[in-house]
């Protein structure tokens, strides 16, 4: 079972191996993607103790939210000063996923990640009938998000 915030750490060193930042905001979004794909590559969650909510903003995961966004905010690069590898309990397939997501998302800014995933149905049907500006802490259901990520299995 993989360590949310051991992802999170080595997609941020994938970032520095690419010459790139990640604010916290994409970072969330990244994570995001990969509980999603692997979902739906491998009927699987990647972080079976961990959910996201439907925040204002996206998508949004609640430890990793603690753990960056006191020090970083929401939009300041994050800084990464060592390398971090994935821990052994992350599949081979795990991590390639992880690196496939690294690759197609880190094109997208933060904004064009967060405009993404509230086009989605697994933020839409999280949010209700709530207005735009609405609070919520509703959680992603995961059996949304693997369909909404099926085209990829």
């Amino acid at each position: 079972m993989a360590n949310i915030v051991n992802v999170a750490k080595y997609l941020l060193t994938l970032a520095e191996s690419s010459n790139t930042k990640i604010n916290p905001l994409k970072l969330q979004k990244l994570l995001y993607y990969c509980e999603g794909w692997t979902l739906a590559i491998t009927d699987k969650e990647l972080f079976p103790r961990e959910n996201f909510q439907a925040w204002l903003h996206g998508p949004v995961n609640v430890t990793i939210y603690h753990e960056f966004n006191a020090k970083y905010g929401m939009f300041d690069p994050i800084d990464n000063p060592k390398t971090t590898l994935l821990s052994t309990s992350v599949t081979v397939e795990q991590r390639a996923i992880v690196e496939r997501v690294f690759e197609v998302y880190n094109q997208y800014s933060a904004s064009q990640l967060e405009m993404m995933t509230h086009a989605e149905k697994p933020w839409i049907e999280a949010r209700g009938t709530l207005k735009p500006n609405m609070h919520s802490d509703t959680i992603i259901d995961k059996s949304t998000m693997r369909l909404e990520f099926s085209h990829l299995s």
